[in-house]
C-alpha cells in the first residue's frame, strides 16, 4: 500500500474544485490523504509548493515515489498511479520530501480519506 498526498490549500479555487472528485477516487492498492499545507506549514516550511495540486507518493517507510504538480483533472493522478510499476522503482527522492512525510505523519493532524481504509 502506498500513500498518496493531494497538498492543496483551502484558499485555492482549484483545490476546492477538485476536492470532491478526488474523495471520490477508488484507487486499489493507494492509500489517499487530502493535505491543506496551512495546516502543515511547519513541516513545509523548507519546500516551495508554487503550484496546486502537488501529489507526493510514499511508501510506508516515507520512501518517495513521485512529488511534483499535476494538471488539476484527476484522471491525470489515476493514470500516473495506473502506469507506475512501484516494486522496481530506482527513484532517489530528495530527503526533505522524506522529512516532510515522516512530519505530517507525526503531526497527527492528518485527515485521511475515507474512501479506502488503512492496512
Amino acid at each position: 500500500m502506498l500513500d498518496v498526498y493531494c497538498l492543496c490549500a483551502a484558499w485555492c479555487a482549484i483545490c476546492h474544485k477538485i476536492k470532491p472528485e478526488f474523495d471520490g477516487l477508488s484507487t486499489e492498492g493507494f492509500h489517499l490523504n487530502w493535505v491543506d499545507i496551512e495546516d502543515h506549514a511547519d513541516s513545509l516550511a523548507d519546500l516551495e509548493i508554487l503550484t496546486f495540486p502537488t501529489i507526493v507518493i510514499a511508501n510506508s517507510e516515507g520512501r518517495i515515489f513521485f512529488a511534483g504538480p499535476i494538471e488539476p483533472r484527476l484522471t491525470h493522478l489515476q493514470r500516473l498511479l495506473q502506469s507506475m510499476d512501484w516494486r522496481v522503482s530506482g527513484l532517489q527522492p530528495p530527503q526533505d520530501w522524506e522529512d516532510f512525510v515522516l512530519a505530517i505523519r507525526k503531526s497527527g493532524k492528518l485527515q485521511l480519506n475515507p474512501v479506502l481504509p488503512r492496512l
